[in-house]
């Protein structure tokens, strides 16, 4: 019988690597998040009242560079009403509603673990909520 801090240095080893185990695979959540951009780049030319070449040439911009920036700037309006699309997209849209399953409603969240962390924080979804949410205002 082994001392009962190595059982439970063991134990807390084998949960360690059970949790690891269980995370989905990086291919499956990669194409969630494509499918999050493609939304979110279709409300985007919506709000911005851009035509489907521009959107596509944004689109073909952000599938081959990573560093997607945005050079537009919002009106009121267009800020408010992208933002209570992407509100109502949790709820309405079924790849937006799996990411954030997945990233922050999950146990445990999937932004716990560094590399699947940097997959949400670089997808649209998240880069245009944090441009158009003030710093501060999420939690008020």
């Amino acid at each position: 019988m082994l001392p009962t801090d190595i059982q439970t240095l063991i134990f807390s080893m084998l949960d360690s690597m059970n949790e690891y185990s269980d995370l989905p695979k990086k291919r499956g959540v990669m194409r969630i998040i494509d499918k999050t951009n493609d939304f979110v780049l279709n409300c985007l030319g919506e709000v911005l009242g851009m035509q489907t070449p521009d959107v596509d040439v944004m689109r073909f911009r952000l599938q081959t560079n990573a560093d997607f920036i945005f050079y537009f700037r919002f009106s009121l309006e267009q800020r408010i009403r992208m933002l209570t699309l992407m509100r109502d997209a949790i709820s309405q849209n079924t790849y937006v509603s799996r990411l954030i399953w997945l990233f922050i409603v999950n146990k445990p969240p999937l932004t716990q673990y560094p590399e699947y962390r940097c997959l949400f924080t670089n997808g649209l979804f998240c880069r245009l909520v944090c441009f158009l949410v003030p710093v501060g205002s999420l939690l008020t």
